[in-house]
């Protein structure tokens, strides 16, 4: 009897202790989504859509992610007053990212995850430098210049993410940041991402 008195003490101890532990989830996450972000003032925001991978460490405070990004625009080059039609500037991006973040919540449903990295963009743009002769009514030939380059750069990025847990393994997630990487400038980005963890 006593031992059966000692074992409901310690049941009695101990479960109020764990019900107030958080919930600490699945280490590994992977997320899709998209991105609506600026490439330059020229071309405007554009989307790109990306897979994430991300690892969570020390009760989900830490986590260290990377991402994969597709972005493809083309806009139509007219000439005005004649509207007179040139082609396309075509841009693609391929995106790199690597993301440490630190959450500043410890809840189970709600994450605020502050941070950033480096990021490696693949830039594959086929822009108008120049047309001549001038287009007239009289329909005289258009030659157009166009500047083809294909090349990798390096740079940063920072973000700040809220995270909401649908249930166990499943959330959604929204973010803003921005970008600096090669001579675009800062490229600022707004997200959201739907994810499992397991």
């Amino acid at each position: 009897m006593k031992r059966v008195f000692l074992l409901l003490s310690c049941l009695v101890t101990v479960l109020p202790v764990l019900a107030q532990t958080p919930y600490v989830p699945a280490r590994n996450s992977i997320q899709i989504g998209a991105d609506h972000f600026g490439i330059d003032p020229a071309n405007g925001l554009k989307y790109r859509f990306a897979l994430d991978y991300r690892r969570y460490a020390s009760r989900d405070r830490l986590s260290l992610g990377v991402s994969a990004g597709f972005m493809s625009s083309q806009r139509l080059t007219v000439l005005v007053p004649d509207f007179v039609s040139v082609g396309t500037n075509s841009r693609r991006r391929v995106t790199l990212d690597l993301t440490a973040t630190y959450n500043l919540l410890h809840s189970v449903h709600h994450a605020l995850r502050i941070g950033g990295g480096p990021s490696a963009w693949f830039s594959d743009d086929d822009l108008f430098v120049k047309v001549y002769p001038y287009p007239i009514p009289s329909g005289s030939p258009i030659y157009a210049v166009r500047s083809l380059s294909k090349n990798w750069n390096l740079g940063g990025h920072a973000t700040v993410e809220y995270t909401y847990a649908l249930a166990l393994n499943t959330q959604v997630s929204l973010h803003g940041g921005a970008a600096i990487v090669g001579s675009s400038g800062v490229i600022p980005f707004l997200g959201f991402r739907a994810g499992y963890r397991f």
